[in-house]
């Protein structure tokens, strides 16, 4: 969303920056779900404690894990900061202003996220829960956020992404180049058999469902956000992975 503070960018990179950053956010509340997991319940409501939903199973609290969480909302802020910036035009003049603003509204929609995230579990069995303030208070939360933000905010311009630079004309296409050109099945493949990965954990890695990244395998249409998100994780351009016919020579 446009910033007062920030550059004027037209609709639809903006509509290109929220795209991209709720791919992002969908990931990191798989991510950052298992810390609300290990919040305490109360066990002051009716049923709770006694064997009904929350029945006490005799352990004692779950650690708190305040390093890990901090580290984990830092790469999130750090991700959404770098999503937008990257859109900037390179103006020395402004740019710091615009950093500045920036991180300001990345911490609070960082912060907005993760105090609203609750365990999945019955209503009243969320209830009780202190969700991630159990490792970490909101302005805990917020200071791993500036700690991690403070090196983009006083570091170097972001590149811009690919498709905002000028592209030269396409080359004919020679034998070479078709030699060259992959499939998207063969992108997909290449790449979970390096890391030993499944198409289940490419979907999850992307936050996309495991039939788009199917579709996708296989040269079929999927909606964009599933296509930029598996494309950003797979490190190559959308482009590439929406078709796997190749062009034949004439």
């Amino acid at each position: 969303m446009a910033d007062e503070n920030g550059p004027q960018l037209d609709a639809e990179t903006w509509e290109e920056i929220g795209t991209r950053t709720f791919t992002v956010q969908k990931r990191y509340a798989q991510l950052l779900a298992p810390f609300a997991e290990d919040s305490p319940i109360s066990t002051s409501w009716p049923g709770l404690g006694m064997g009904g939903i929350g029945a006490n199973d005799g352990l004692p609290p779950a650690p708190k894990q305040p390093a890990s969480l901090r580290k984990l909302l830092g790469k999130y802020a750090v991700e959404l900061f770098d999503i937008e910036l990257a859109f900037y035009p390179n103006n020395r003049d402004k740019l710091p202003i615009w950093r500045q603003s920036l991180a300001s509204k990345i911490e609070r929609a960082v912060i907005s996220h993760a105090t609203r995230i609750r365990p999945e579990r019955p209503l009243m069995a969320t209830l009780g829960s202190l969700g991630l303030t159990y490792h970490l208070s909101a302005e805990e939360m917020a200071e791993a956020v500036r700690t991690a933000l403070k090196s983009r905010t006083e570091g170097a311009a972001i590149s811009p992404p690919s498709h905002t630079i000028a592209k030269a004309n396409p080359l004919p296409i020679s034998a070479s180049t078709v030699k060259q050109q992959r499939s998207p099945q063969q992108i997909v493949d290449t790449f979970c058999d390096k890391r030993g990965w499944s198409l289940d954990k490419l979907a999850d890695e992307a936050g996309v469902d495991r039939r788009q990244v199917f579709r996708v395998r296989h040269g079929k249409r999927v909606r964009r956000f599933a296509l930029a998100a598996i494309a950003e994780v797979l490190g190559v351009e959308p482009e590439n992975l929406i078709s796997a016919v190749v062009p034949r020579l004439h």
